[in-house]
């Protein structure tokens, strides 16, 4: 898989209004947990402070920062083609950010400037964390702060995207549900196959949940209704749901493949400590007491 066939599935979740990644719109308290991470690190920064926040999707970072402090001048990278502006409702204070969209951590250079403090809310390992070491340091001031969540091996998060992973699938198989959408709308089988399909992937699977299969239903019977009225309608609505089922799995198994464990965490201190910086703290961050959502890494460049 290409550089630019990787961030299709992140350019297609950033292409809805939503601001964070890895953690459910309607989990308030995770969110305002996250976002008083940023908010307490803003009111650290001296006045007017350069920051860039790398693979930044829609903002999540610099918006819990501006609601802390307005006067810091804030950037944000991504590899994909994100554009907030476009994308994102009700959120004005994001036209003070600089976004830089289809733009790689390793180009940090072409921006032609020195940061006092680079940031990252689930987003660098996806880039490789020690394959950004250099990137970093060299576009951060002498002293300059980092301040990383990295996704955990060992997290909710990461564990709950494995089983939807295994659920999308089993839905996407070559003789699954979707597929079988597909021969129905073709007038290949009868509608009564694309039922008892349905139900026989209810009675066999041990992967369903509402967010996932609970969704593909309800589309599905959109798409069978429209059918009877205008078939290539409902074509195209297949193949769109066809289309961000894939993307979205290939979103979560990307996240999976990032998370760090303990000794690739302790490993990627070491370097940086050989690459500069001192690390202030590394230790893994809680949602509550056994909730656990990521890794907290902050360090100072010293060289």
């Amino acid at each position: 898989m290409t550089v630019e066939e990787k961030e299709i599935p992140w350019s297609v979740y950033w292409a809805a209004d939503r601001i964070h990644s890895c953690v459910a719109e309607d989990q308030q308290n995770d969110q305002g947990l996250l976002n008083k991470v940023w908010q307490d690190f803003a009111k650290k920064a001296v006045s007017g402070a350069q920051m860039i926040d790398l693979a930044t999707g829609n903002g999540a970072v610099p918006l819990a920062m501006l609601s802390a402090r307005t006067d810091l001048d804030l950037s944000g990278i991504d590899r994909a083609s994100i554009d907030p502006s476009k994308y994102v409702s009700d959120r004005p204070e994001l036209k003070q950010v600089k976004f830089y969209p289809n733009t790689d951590i390793n180009d940090l250079g072409i921006l032609d400037k020195r940061f006092d403090a680079v940031t990252s809310q689930f987003g660098i390992e996806y880039a490789g964390l020690h394959e950004t070491i250099g990137a970093v340091s060299s576009n951060l001031k002498s002293l300059g702060e980092l301040l990383f969540l990295i996704h955990h091996d060992q997290s909710n998060v990461i564990t709950s995207s494995k089983s939807k992973v295994t659920e999308m699938k089993e839905l996407l198989e070559p003789n699954g549900l979707v597929e079988t959408v597909f021969s129905f709308l073709r007038r290949e089988i009868e509608f009564s196959v694309l039922e008892s399909s349905g139900q026989g992937f209810l009675d066999n699977s041990a992967n369903y949940s509402e967010a996932v299969t609970g969704q593909i239903f309800s589309a599905i019977e959109q798409i069978v209704n429209t059918a009877q009225t205008n078939l290539s309608g409902s074509l195209e609505m297949a193949k769109t749901v066809k289309f961000k089922l894939s993307a979205e799995k290939q979103r979560l198994e990307q996240m999976i493949q990032s998370a760090q464990s303990k000794e690739e965490m302790n490993s990627y201190k070491n370097l940086l400590e050989g690459n500069g910086f001192v690390v202030k703290s590394l230790e893994p961050f809680y949602a509550d007491d056994d909730y656990l959502l990521g890794w907290l890494l902050s360090a100072r460049l010293d060289s």
